[in-house]
């Protein structure tokens, strides 16, 4: 009985991890720089471009 309690919190974690990494994804972002920096820097453009890129979500700078 309890080998079978087991399992099932082994997939209902599995899951709820599952559905957060789909969410953390699809959640567009803002990078905020520091006070020297500025987003035509292009430092900052390519780290937002990145995030972009590797999250599929909209970014922008402030």
């Amino acid at each position: 009985m309890e080998e079978k309690g087991l399992i099932k919190q082994f997939w209902v974690a599995v899951v709820a991890v599952a559905l957060l990494i789909h969410v953390s994804v699809s959640v567009p972002f803002v990078v905020l720089h520091g006070i020297t920096a500025a987003c035509s820097d292009p430092t900052n453009a390519n780290f937002t471009q990145l995030l972009m890129n590797l999250s599929g979500s909209q970014g922008s700078c402030l």
